[in-house]
């Protein structure tokens, strides 16, 4: 009978130790819970939508880009980044998106007093979460570019397919492209597959921007063969983003800038011209120049491009300098 008793008497007490563990760890994970939702507060804030009712500007807009960020020695830190588009924020620069500025074009849409049209050029992961960060920080909506024939690149420092698709529901940003690839034809005395080119011992072309020509600059192909040749590349990139987004992003942002419209012959840039046309609402054709305005035609907008050693100030001057020439 004392055995039983006894039995008994450890069977309760463990019963007992097992509701108190039960009860501890049940505590254990709605701290944890909620950790995580205080974390998703403070740390994934959501962007928050200007009331654009408020907008009532319709001179124009400043539009910068960003290439090479990271933390090697040549890249623009987090830091620079934030010093640079925080003295954008405090001279009261409100980002604008896609939409906004195909409105402006469109439909005499207005903007924000100081619209800024904000850019990340490279499309790589590193790029893309370092800014993250600083847009949460400044409540600032940026165009992210990519190549399409990159998406499914063996190299992984470039955004891949799912990338996109989590880009495409993030209020942070836009999505636009930079093309199918960026490759150069016509190099001299180098692999004309190569990316990497000594530009100030080669003669070479953006494969978009001129015909394929032989050692003496002499076109080897035809007008309609090169048109195949441009064709592909839009037609490829277009497969591609239907495929990842379900349709083709509205912005374009052309490689190499300044060419387009100003240093072809005149059948690549009708082709291109043609596909551009058929394909996207805006395209960004030029640098050196920050201020964009009706005047100008919406396939050829213009940006500076950020440059490392340049302090907030700095920029803050050089996209003053721009907008006062536009208006002289």
């Amino acid at each position: 009978m004392k055995k039983d008793n006894l039995t008994i008497n450890q069977y309760v007490k463990g019963k007992e130790k097992r509701k108190v563990f039960r009860t501890i760890l049940e505590s254990l994970i709605c701290v944890f819970v909620v950790v995580c939702a205080f974390s998703q507060v403070l740390f994934n804030e959501k962007y928050k939508k200007p009331n654009k009712k408020l907008w009532n500007q319709e001179d124009g807009f400043v539009m910068i880009s960003y290439s090479s960020l990271g933390d090697g020695k040549k890249n623009i830190s987090e830091e620079k980044l934030r010093d640079q588009l925080g003295a954008l924020y405090k001279d009261g620069y409100v980002t604008i998106g896609i939409d906004d500025v195909i409105n402006y074009y469109e439909h005499d849409g207005k903007l924000p007093d100081k619209a800024l049209f904000l850019v990340f050029e490279d499309g790589t992961k590193v790029s893309t979460k370092m800014t993250k960060k600083v847009l949460q920080k400044y409540n600032y909506k940026a165009i992210t570019m990519n190549y399409a024939g990159y998406l499914s690149s063996r190299n992984r420092s470039y955004l891949t397919t799912s990338d996109l698709k989590k880009l495409k529901n993030d209020d942070y940003f836009d999505i636009g492209t930079s093309g199918y690839r960026f490759q150069y034809i016509n190099v001299q005395g180098k692999d004309t597959d190569s990316n990497s080119v000594d530009t100030k011992k080669s003669t070479y072309n953006h494969y978009l921007m001129d015909y394929l020509r032989d050692g003496d600059n002499v076109p080897i192909e035809t007008e309609d063969e090169m048109r195949k040749r441009i064709n592909w590349d839009y037609d490829e990139m277009n497969k591609i983003y239907n495929k990842v987004l379900n349709g083709m992003p509205k912005c374009y942002m052309i490689m190499p800038s300044d060419k387009l419209f100003y240093k072809v012959t005149d059948s690549v840039e009708r082709v291109n011209e043609e596909n551009i046309e058929k394909y996207f609402d805006i395209v960004i054709n030029r640098t050196g120049d920050c201020y964009n305005t009706k005047n100008q035609s919406k396939y050829d907008l213009t940006r500076i491009r950020v440059e490392k050693g340049w302090s907030g100030d700095q920029l803050l001057k050089k996209i003053n300098e721009s907008i006062d020439s536009n208006k002289e």
